[in-house]
This record gives C-alpha cells, structure tokens and sequence, in this order.
C-alpha cells in the first residue's frame, strides 16, 4: 500500500497491548484560559543525549545490491566474519551508503579500506558470484558531537543542517536493534503478534511501530506510533498459492503456461524467498513452470524429469503431480524447476505491490483502534519500543537515555466558526445537516440528463431514483427542470449515449456551460469512468457527476443532498460560506488563497508526477478553480509554479475590475520535512518573479505573501483525558484543537503548530501539521490557525469540518483526476499497472511523449469546479 490520501479516516494501527498502560490524566486545568487544556502525546523525550562522538564513514559495495535487506546482509558479514577486529564500537549503518562509529577506524591506505566478503560458505574470490567489495572511507574529519545540541535547539532556525544531521544519527541508532530483530521498511518494523490472516489473499497484516527522532524547542523527541504492512504467508508454498488462488483443490494449481490464472499467480509469487527443502538453501522465485514435476532436463548426460529426480537423489515422494512448480533461474540461465511441496516461504517477507482492493476493508478493520487502545500499544512495555531502548545495546554504548512516559503539553479548542446557508448554523463535533436548510447560492438545475451503465439499474429504477434527487435539490433551493433524457446506455460503447444527449441538448439550444449528466457506473469501473470524465472534461465540456451502483440501494435523503451538494458547487452555485474573524479579515483588502500539491507515480511506475494549484474566485473563498500539469517522476517542487500561477492571479484580477491581489495566502501540500526547506525557497522564487519580473508594471505595489506547508504524513497523535475539556467523548481530541505555538514540543527548525480540524469517524484521529515559512502579511501562528480552521469548514461537498484547508484538499483531488486528461485509448495512461519499470538499465524518461498527450481542461470548464 503506498501513500494514501485519506481526509480524517481510520489510522494505521498495532494490536492491543497487555499488561501496563499509560492515560492520559483525566483532567488538568493548564495557565492559559477557558480554552486550554493538557493532552498526552506519543512523543517520548531524550532525557540525555548521546556522550560520544561518531565518526562518518562511507560504505560502497561492488557488484552494486539494489536490495535493502541483502546490504544489510554484506555489512553483517563484514562486522562478525570478514573483520571483527576492525570495529571497535558498533557500526551503526544506514542500510544505504552510511556508516557511524563512536570509535575511529583503523584503515589500511590513505584511500580507505577494502574487503571480500563472501555470502557463501567458501573463500571469497574476486569476480566469484556471492562475493563483494567493500569499501570503507572516511567523509569527514570532524565528528557528530552531541554536546552543541542542547545549545542549537534554544533558538529556532539556528543551524538547520546540524540539527538535521544529529536528529538523523539519533533516529539510526534508536532503530538499529529493532531492525536487526525484525522485519521492517524505511519506516517501521513489525512483529507476527495479533497479526491477521486475510483470507483468499496469500497475506497477513502484520502490526509494528514506526519510530523517527524529531527536534523541538530545548529538547529532543522519538516519535512512536503504531504501523501496520502486509506480508506473504509463511509456510508450505503449495499452500500459499491455493490460498491465493482462493482454491481447497491443489489440482487447481495445474494451470497452462500463459493462461490468464497462471499469469496471475507467477505474478504474486515472483520474488519470494523459499527454503528449498531439497537444496537446504534459501532461493529466490523467479517464475512458475507449469507441470513441474514431468519436466525434463539433464543431469550428467541422462534425461530425467524433475519428480524422477526428487525420488532417486532426495527420495521423496511428491503427493501434487502436473501442477506448476517454482523456477528458480533467470531467464538466461539454465533452468532451475522445483516442485511447489518442496518450498518453505521465509517468515516476514513484507509484501511490496500494491494492496489488493477488494480486501482493503479487511486491512481497515485490522488497522482501526480506538484511542486508548492505541496509547495502550505505544507505551506497553512489553511490546512497544519503549521498552526495548534501554535494553539497546547500540543505545547504551552512546550514552543516550529515553523517558518512558509520554510527554503532556499545553494545547486549546479554538472557537467553532459559523457555517451560514440561508440561515446560520453551528457545526456540533464537527459536522452539520442540511436538512431545512436553503443554499447560500442555489444554482438552477434545469438542463440536464441522466444515464445507466450500470446492468442492474435500469431506466425505471433511473427514473425513480432521479426523481429523489430532484425533490432533495428543490427542498435545497435549487429551481430544478425535467431532464433532457433518462437512457440505458451500454457500458463497451459509453461516448454513444453521452453524443445522444449532448445531440438532443444542443438540438433543444441548451447551453453547456449550465448542463449537467448524471452517470450510474458499475461498482468496480475504473475505467469506465476515466472514459466518461475525458469525455466531459477534456473532449466536450460537459459537466458530470458519477454515482456508484452500490451506492443506490441503500440511498436516502442524506446521500442524495450530498449529491445535489455536489451538484449545486459544479453548476457555479455556493453551497454555504464560513462566518469567522479571519474570514472578516480576509475580506479588508484583494486577497487570493492558494492551495497546491504534487502527486507522485508509485515505486516502480515509470509516469510523470502531477502538479496542481487551485486559487480562490470570490470574497468567501468559497469558490476555487484549478490548473494541473505534469512533470519529471518524484520532483518534489512544482515545475511551471510561475505560470500556473500567473494564470491565477490574472483570473482573480479579471474577476475583480482588473485588480490583482494585495495578499496572497499560499497553503502547500506534500512537502517532507526533509525537503520543505529547499523546495518553499524555490516556489517563494517563482512565485516573486510574476510581480517582480514579469509584470511588475501591473502591481502597484508586490503583493505580501504568507506560505504554509500543510503536512498529513506526521506520526503525531494526541490524547486527551476522559473528563478534558478537549475530549470528544470518543477518546479523540474535539475539532478545533490546536498546540499552544509556545508548546515545547514546537519545531526547532521553524514556527508550527498542529491542529485538529475534524471529527474522526472511526479509530483514532490524526491532526495536520502547519509550518509557516513565510509570513508577510504577519498573520502568525494565531492568525494562521483561525483561518486554517475556517478554510476546513469550506470544502464544498461535505457537511463536516475536514482534515486540512478546502484549497489544498481541492488541489489534491485535482492532482487525482490526471488520469482523465489522457485519452483511454492512448498508451500514456496512468492504471496502477501501466508503465511499470523494471529497472531496467537506466531508461531515461521522456516527459516530452507524456506532454504531448496530456490535455488541458475543455475551455468551458476551466472556470467551474470540476474537480470535486
């Protein structure tokens, strides 16, 4: 499962822990007022920092090893085997190219030191598969000294790049036990205990911890959280692949080479590690064979099949017989078949693809836990890492000591803002009901259509349904029409019903910019749909509005005014607008709000990266329109910010007599903390050129810009007691909960602050992390805060605050839609299974082909918001 773009859902989990827990105190009263209020966090403090120095060394390997787990292997070897005498401390390796060690190396040559190391059992020869190079140099005369730290961490921003450095040595050396005693990835690692089955899958969900090192004010933190991943199934591998196969039979696995079941199967099973009972060694899978056990092949000089061999040499007798067998040999080498019974797949082999959908259910019910349940996980001492740091041998050579309990900081409940139809009403836990209520701005709804390519939905269901969506947009306001058309249409063939409708639009001289078709997809249409959006939002510039199947037998008034929310925002109508200070503020003077977000292909997906930035058209900033555009795979800064924002500001000045803004707030999405520094230096840039550069004639004065990243990836949960005044009665924090901006857990690095905007619906919920940057118009972190928390009571089709700024969810959604931009027919499409590279020998990538197909929005349309 790669990164997902959940608003407010349930979180990743870890099981329930046993013995002793930690809660929060059920209430504490703090110094700050009626508003404020103490919660727990899962952040623990470092209570002493390391007391040695770390000397940096370089590690390079020769052949090259892609895979993370076997350099880990290499270094292993080389400490315990190949040169023990040479490490005098113990080496704290990055997994990549870095190495740290409290005791200087002894290496031969001014150029660093080099050693064979052999993975096999005999002498390692140079060229000899199974033996590598490693090479060891010295980066630096000057250690990482932890004494500065203390002193860097008192004033925020002050050397950026040592705090970065330490904070990334203690965050290896909190991680190396952990790591070495269980399965994990970059982020986390895991254990088997309360893992899950997911049956018909091949997998189980396993449950871990995340940790990571963060700096705060005078101090600094290790961040634990509970994680969750999904693992191939130990054990027999004829069992695995029945399983996968959702089969009782093993003579289902008799499957002919190149059948749709084979392909299927050689797919999941490619690159899993399997103890070869017959070779007493650990293999890797490189494909399948069908009817393994009656291929031949040569062993000196006599023909034999493979079960004919396993009964003469290794004597057993194979109970499976014409089912496919595992190949162990690249594609140029001479094959390698062993029968499936002979296979033992290895414990804690993390699943790498992406997570099947049909069981993503399943992985969130596993992954959902309720709040305490949660801080019950992350400080047992049984399980969780807390209790193993003191028992780190890696933490105890460098001095460091870790406080066992959470910390508690100051935090506060902003004041809820209005959210006004007709009439004003009061969010209550976040969330609201149209029910009697009257849009703020009622767009007619009197041009439109409606058409099934759904098989069990047939016109007279249509019909009746549409009928209730009518009644729902009436009773909102909405001065609703009869429709145009209401057809079946077939599913192989959509554009021919969409062209029916439009012809009988156009020939009825209905314009397009106020039609609408209602589309009834097929539960499972992906891409039916992409056909349907290119359709209307690329082709013909017409608008669309697809609903699911499954979604209509269970429909009542509350979906359809969700849909007809939807509706009134797309035909230009507002559906309500947020009453607060900072909106009143917004309002003195020109000012645009922008939200922006890159959206980066999977591992191994070979497809450009996608940018979009949304801006804000009335003096609500309730209204948005959008740009997107494409760019080279993982840039992380958006390539065109300059002209996609000229294009913006030369909208908001049209709109308003020519008057281009005096402020412009810019929330920004999708930004590490790793990165943000570098990338806002270069986007603030882009961003001054328009008014500086290229039309510094056109504004009187530069407009005075504010710059927020916008961050949901953090591991930072917070707990508020049972009787707080924070607590929402779910054990969650109440939307509106926001940090104190003096809080100790503040960033070091620069001004922050992180803020509950929403209600969770289910397990735990998860706050977003603002980082202000750039602060022209001296909002401030204050000042931030309330119109952070106004904006996420704007997003237009939902009656519930949301987890971060309408602007930047809006432009995370636009970001989603690329795929529409493409015609379906064209081979630059963007399925999760297209494009998929194999590594193969550094391939350039050529934006240049992706560009010259990828259409822009249908002129009719770049004004609407067609992107919800």
């Amino acid at each position: 499962m790669h990164r997902g773009r959940g608003r407010g859902g349930p979180s990743r989990g870890g099981p329930r822990a046993s013995g002793s827990s930690f809660r929060p105190p059920p209430s504490e009263t703090p110094p700050g007022g009626s508003n404020a209020t103490m919660v727990t966090t899962n952040l623990f403090p470092i209570t002493k920092l390391p007391n040695k120095k770390y000397w940096q060394y370089e590690l390079t390997i020769t052949p090259e090893v892609k895979n993370f787990a076997r350099r880990q292997e290499i270094m292993a070897r080389l400490k315990t085997n190949v040169a023990p005498d040479l490490f005098q401390s113990l080496p704290i390796y990055d997994g990549m190219k870095q190495v740290y060690v409290c005791s200087e190396l002894k290496l031969h040559g001014s150029g660093g030191g080099k050693y064979l190391v052999s993975m096999n059992n005999s002498p390692p020869q140079v060229g000899q598969r199974g033996t590598y190079e490693v090479r060891l140099t010295k980066t630096s005369a000057v250690p990482v000294n932890f004494s500065d730290l203390p002193r860097l961490l008192k004033t925020r921003g002050s050397s950026v790049e040592a705090i970065t450095v330490a904070t990334n040595l203690l965050q290896l050396i909190i991680k190396q036990a952990s790591n070495q005693n269980h399965p994990h990835n970059a982020r986390s690692y895991f254990t088997d205990q309360g893992k899950m089955i997911v049956q018909g899958s091949g997998l189980e969900l396993l449950r871990g911890f995340f940790q990571s090192v963060r700096p705060g004010i005078n101090q600094m933190y290790i961040n634990v959280d509970t994680s969750m991943t999904a693992a191939y199934r130990p054990g027999n591998l004829v069992d695995l692949c029945m399983d996968f196969m959702n089969t009782g039979n093993a003579r289902d696995l008799a499957l002919p080479a190149g059948s749709r079941g084979f392909k299927k199967l050689e797919n999941f099973v490619k690159k899993i590690q399997v103890y070869v009972s017959s070779m007493k060694r650990v293999k890797v899978i490189r494909g399948l064979e069908p009817n393994a056990d009656g291929f031949q092949f040569n062993k000196d000089g006599v023909a034999m099949t493979v079960g004919t061999y396993m009964k003469s040499v290794h004597n057993i007798d194979l109970r499976y017989r014409g089912i496919v067998g595992a190949k162990l040999s690249g594609p140029n080498e001479t094959p390698i078949i062993v029968p499936l019974e002979v296979c033992m797949v290895q414990l804690g082999q993390l699943y790498k693809k992406r997570f099947p959908e049909e069981f993503t259910s399943a992985a969130v019910g596993f992954a959902t836990l309720k709040p305490q349940e949660r801080l019950d996980w992350i400080s047992a001492r049984g399980l969780a890492p807390v209790g193993d740091y003191a028992r780190s041998e890696y933490i105890t050579e460098s001095g460091m000591e870790i406080a066992t309990q959470p910390k508690t900081i100051q935090g506060k409940v902003l004041d809820i803002p209005s959210v006004m139809f007709k009439g004003e009403l009061k969010p209550q836990n976040g969330a609201w009901n149209v029910l009697h209520q009257h849009l703020n701005e009622a767009a007619p709804f009197t041009t439109w259509a409606a058409v099934t390519f759904a098989d069990r939905v047939h016109r007279a269901a249509l019909e009746s349904h549409m009928k209730s969506l009518a009644e729902c947009c009436s009773n909102l306001g909405m001065k609703v029409g009869p429709p145009v058309k209401i057809l079946e249409g077939g599913g192989q063939y959509p554009e021919r019903a969409l062209k029916e409708i439009i012809d009988e639009a156009a020939r009825l001289g209905l314009p397009k910019n106020l039609f609408i078709v209602l589309i009834v997809l097929p539960t499972n249409a992906a891409d039916l749909r992409t056909q349907v959006k290119h359709w209307g939002d690329i082709e013909n510039g017409v608008r669309t509005q697809c609903i699911r199947e499954s979604k209509l037998f269970k429909a009542n008034n509350q979906y359809w005014n969700n849909i007809a929310l939807k509706l009134n925002a797309r035909l230009g109508g507002r559906n309500f607008v947020v009453k607060s200070p900072a909106m009143a503020r917004f309002r003195c003077e020109p000012t645009i709000i922008m939200g922006a977000d890159v959206g980066h292909p999977g591992p191994g997906i070979q497809r450009p990266s996608v940018a979009s930035l949304v801006w804000s058209t009335d003096l609500d900033a309730s209204k948005y329109c959008a740009v997107t555009s494409i760019q080279h795979p993982r840039l992380e800064r958006i390539a065109d910010l300059e002209g996609m924002a000229e294009i913006a500001i030369k909208d908001f000045a049209s709109r308003f007599g020519g008057t281009p803004p005096s402020r412009i707030l810019f929330f920004r999405d999708g930004l590490s903390e790793g990165e943000y520094k570098k990338t806002a230096q270069e986007e603030i840039q882009m961003l001054e050129n328009i008014w500086k550069v290229k039309h510094s004639n056109k504004f009187p004065k530069p407009p005075k810009l504010t710059y927020v990243i916008v961050g949901k990836g953090h591991h930072l949960v917070f707990f508020p007691g049972s009787r707080n005044a924070a607590n929402d009665g779910k054990g969650n924090c109440r939307a509106g909960f926001v940090t104190d901006q003096n809080t100790e857990i503040a960033s070091a690095l620069a001004p922050d602050f992180y803020l509950m905007s929403h209600q969770a619906i289910l397990g735990t919920s998860r706050s977003s992390h603002y980082i202000l940057l750039r602060d022209d118009n001296n909002e401030g972190i204050a000042g931030i805060q309330q119109l952070a928390f106004s904006l996420c009571h704007v997003y237009a089709k939902a009656t519930r605050s949301v987890s971060i700024p309408a602007p930047v969810y809006y432009a995370d959604l636009a970001c989603s839609r690329a795929g529409f931009h493409f015609s379906p027919r064209s081979q630059h499409h963007f399925s999760d299974t297209s494009s998929v590279s194999s590594g193969g020998g550094g391939r350039q990538f050529d934006l240049e082909q992706w560009t010259q197909e990828y259409r822009p929005i249908n002129h009719s349309m770049q004004t609407s918001m067609y992107f919800l």
